[in-house]
């Protein structure tokens, strides 16, 4: 009997243009009112969502993990609800994406594309409309954590400047700074963004403002006692959220550390030059999106394959391996981390087992 050669995500991706369109057009088939309802822009919008799924669904295909892509839809649920589209029409659209493929590539296609899609339009009706807030009044800062937010929405930059910086006069230690306040105010900044409370461009005024008070406080960061240990922290191409891998840099910087903070859409070549050049010991990767999982997974493989960087450690971390807690082990990292706090421990933890192995050999 002939082998059948499945089609991938990847396949239908390279065609994702004409696929999408046809999947849209498909729904209006079937819905004729959602094409007055959606307007010109709003088609645009329609394809580019379908695109979306198709990114989602093939980091999750790629790892089999098919929560990568179940909590990417509860994300779309809500998004789409703030816009006046129902929890039916994104099953629906679901429906059409299966039917397409079906229709377009018959046995051919991947059963398990199929069965990821099936379990998200099954979930669909139980997933919450409802996100909790981010900022818990039992948590430490967290009537700080308000304040700052509210100054930020107000865009108050020099009021949210001198709440921050009264605390770290007063003694306040930085890392609860960056983690009770930077970080709470940062996920609820995306929460209400993700509800339409606020704008892109109101979360992007937010997050500059942070990573303007971050940079500020770094200054001060200067441990007198250094280690003999350097680490580099980067986000890979195509990557833009990199506040995440900033801190941890912050972290290591406290404990005396060496960091080289690349930042984010660092290049993969960037990141090997810098790791030999600098003789970095720990490698920190960060990916806030689902499908730059893959991504990651290449630049470990580059490292890993490189005799100059055979030595390196490397630590993952970002939105995808908090929700997949086996990731990190299938993109071929040695650990991974949910904040900085957690990050520098691990870094110093895989410090001391080189130390043992060295001795050892």
């Amino acid at each position: 009997m002939e082998k059948i050669n499945l089609v991938t995500m990847d396949e239908i991706i390279e065609f994702q243009e004409v696929i999408a369109e046809e999947i849209v057009e498909l729904q209006y088939l079937r819905h004729p009112e959602l094409r007055e309802k959606c307007g010109k822009l709003g088609h645009l919008h329609c394809i580019q969502d379908v695109k979306y799924h198709f990114s989602f669904l093939k980091a999750a295909v790629e790892t089999e993990d098919k929560e990568l892509f179940l909590s990417y839809i509860r994300w779309v649920k809500v998004l789409l609800n703030s816009y006046n589209i129902n929890s039916i029409e994104v099953s629906d659209n679901l429906r059409c994406i299966i039917d397409v493929f079906k229709e377009k590539y018959g046995m051919k296609i991947s059963p398990l594309i199929i069965k990821y899609l099936e379990e998200a339009i099954e979930l669909i009706p139980k997933m919450n409309l409802i996100v909790d807030k981010f900022i818990n009044k039992n948590e430490p800062y967290s009537e700080v954590a308000d304040k700052y937010l509210d100054l930020l929405l107000k865009s108050d930059r020099s009021g949210a400047a001198r709440l921050i910086f009264n605390l770290v006069e007063s003694g306040v230690d930085i890392r609860s700074i960056y983690l009770n306040i930077f970080q709470k105010t940062m996920y609820e900044i995306g929460r209400l963004w993700q509800m339409n409370k606020i704008s892109v461009a109101q979360e992007h005024y937010c997050s500059a403002v942070t990573q303007l008070l971050m940079s500020k406080i770094y200054t001060g960061l200067f441990n007198d006692i250094k280690k003999d240990h350097v680490f580099v922290g980067a986000c890979v191409s195509g990557e833009l959220h990199e506040m995440g891998i900033r801190m941890v840099c912050d972290f290591l910087e406290l404990e005396g550390w060496d960091t080289y903070y690349l930042g984010a859409n660092t290049p993969l070549l960037g990141i090997v030059r810098t790791i030999t050049e600098k003789n970095a010991k720990i490698l920190g990767l960060s990916a806030t999106m689902t499908y730059h999982v893959d991504a990651i997974k290449s630049v470990i493989k580059l490292i890993r394959n490189n005799p100059r960087c055979k030595d390196v450690k490397i630590i993952v971390g970002g939105y995808p391996f908090n929700i997949s807690k086996n990731l990190w082990r299938i993109v071929g990292a040695d650990g991974y981390s949910s904040n900085a706090e957690e990050a520098c421990s691990l870094a110093e933890n895989l410090i001391e087992e080189s130390s043992k192995e060295d001795v050892i050999s």
